[in-house]
């Protein structure tokens, strides 16, 4: 059996660990981890299915992110020492496509 294709959805740590007023993303997010699951059940190993679920991301543009760095604070609350950023998303998705 060969390896067709790859599938990888952004899901988010909202769709378990919610906060106020965030109902309809929290669920969404939760419902595209759950399809995720049942895509990988359906299609292995064939295609790959995964899902990144990343925690906060600075998506601001970059010179913004330069003049006006977060806190330390901000990314002493993250297990990597740094809030994460698009261009980590987009590494991680591009390492699980190839």
């Amino acid at each position: 059996r060969a390896h067709c294709g790859s599938i990888v959805n952004l899901t988010s740590t909202r769709a378990r660990q919610s906060e106020a007023d965030t109902e309809a993303y929290a669920a969404s997010k939760g419902g595209l981890m759950a399809l995720t699951h049942a895509l990988a059940i359906s299609l292995g190993p064939e295609i790959r299915v995964n899902a990144v679920s990343p925690g906060w991301i600075d998506a601001r543009d970059p010179s913004l992110r330069r003049a006006e760095p977060l806190s330390e604070t901000d990314h002493a609350q993250h297990p990597a020492g740094r809030v994460g950023t698009v261009e980590d998303v987009a590494a991680m998705v591009a390492w699980l496509l190839s």
